[in-house]
């Protein structure tokens, strides 16, 4: 078995596949359009040269507010199925969004009546379900949306710490929680998680500390201004120039002592 990326000459053999595996078929120009936009993405598995017994069709969406792929078509042959093909397929093309593209996460859709594609992808492949859209297939079978995010590692992006976000308030911010919560998240690990956990717990931690020095300090400050008397509390001081009771008598001018003393003069 040899597994490589598709080429132009493939894709007239993986038409082939997809008529003679799958109810749901493309046009050429279909598998032309992947091979033009998105050649990194398609792989082929040849049992010997130059001819294929499975393929996997992927495609990339970067105009969706959260960058992905999605995987259009899988396919192998009935003779070379529980050999583990698809799931080597499928392990390519994810490596390559994740590694090259940079996709968060990994999407497809899948008939809710096929239980053996839908058993490859949850537990071989853990991908997780997000939604049932009705009538999605043409004969108006219902599909399940199926969702598989790439850990990451580096720095988180906000729609990682959004998803953290709410994560933490259906859980709590303890290390006991970090499975829970990365389970929830998809794109990091548990111990990614339990170590953002305790970084933001001494950050709490540090937080509080400096709020109680702050209320410390101004509550000894307070304490100390009550206890110091204020100058506006103490009696005013006696001055030293009080007023005598009693007015001090009057002392006669000179002028009323010459007059009398002309007085006797004028008698003798």
């Amino acid at each position: 078995m040899n597994i490589r990326r598709a080429r132009i000459e493939d894709l007239l053999q993986m038409q082939h596949s997809n008529l003679s595996c799958l109810p749901e078929n493309y046009d050429y120009k279909y598998y032309l359009y992947h091979a033009g936009t998105n050649p990194e993405l398609s792989y082929v598995c040849e049992d010997k040269p130059g001819h294929i017994c499975g393929y996997v069709l992927g495609k990339y969406e970067e105009k969706n507010p959260e960058p992905h792929g999605h995987i259009t078509s899988l396919a192998v042959l009935r003779s070379h199925r529980k050999l583990r093909i698809a799931t080597k397929l499928m392990n390519l093309t994810h490596h390559t969004m994740d590694k090259c593209f940079g996709a968060h996460y990994s999407e497809l859709h899948v008939r809710k009546s096929n239980t053996a594609a839908y058993h490859l992808y949850q537990r071989s492949l853990k991908y997780d379900t997000k939604k049932v859209e009705k009538g999605y297939y043409a004969d108006g079978e219902d599909a399940l949306n199926m969702h598989l995010f790439f850990k990451k590692s580096g720095p988180w992006s906000k729609l990682e710490e959004a998803k953290f976000s709410d994560a933490v308030l259906e859980h709590s911010l303890s290390s006991s929680s970090a499975s829970a919560i990365a389970k929830q998240m998809g794109t990091r690990t548990t111990g990614e998680v339990r170590k953002k956990i305790k970084t933001l717990l001494k950050k709490e931690k540090k937080r509080k500390e400096q709020l109680d020095k702050q209320s410390s300090s101004v509550t000894s400050s307070v304490t100390a201004t009550a206890s110091s008397p204020s100058s506006s509390s103490t009696p005013p001081s006696k001055s030293t120039s009080s007023k005598p009771k009693h007015p001090p008598s009057k002392k006669p001018n000179q002028s009323n002592k010459k007059k009398n003393k002309n007085k006797k003069n004028k008698n003798k």
